[in-house]
C-alpha cells in the first residue's frame, strides 16, 4: 500500500464502458446471502490478487470477503443489493 493517499475529483474519471464499473461505487451497497446474513460493504482493499470487500453485518461483525466468483457468484454492479456466499469459517 502506498505511504499517501491520491485524491480525484469524480468529474475527472472517464466514463465506464457497459459492464464496467468504479470498485469504489460499490462502497455503501448492501450486501446479503441465500440465509439470512445482511451487511453493507464498507471499504475495500487489493491482496495482490484480487480486490477485498470489507462487509459490516447488520449485528456489528466484519467480514473480508474476496472479490472472486465463488464468493460473487451473481455480481451484477447495476443491482442495489449484492448476492455473496458468505464464506464458512472454522475456528
Amino acid at each position: 500500500m502506498l505511504p499517501f493517499q491520491i485524491d480525484v475529483s469524480r468529474k475527472q474519471f472517464p466514463k465506464t464502458k457497459e459492464g464496467e464499473f468504479y470498485v469504489a461505487d460499490l462502497i455503501g451497497r448492501a450486501v446479503k446471502d441465500e440465509s439470512d446474513f445482511q451487511g453493507t460493504i464498507v471499504n475495500f482493499y487489493e491482496n495482490g490478487a484480487q480486490w477485498v470487500f470489507l462487509i459490516e453485518s447488520t449485528d456489528g461483525t466484519q467480514l473480508d470477503i474476496p472479490f472472486v466468483h465463488q464468493f460473487f457468484p451473481r455480481f451484477d454492479p447495476t443491482q442495489e443489493i449484492i448476492s455473496i456466499i458468505v464464506p464458512e469459517y472454522e475456528d
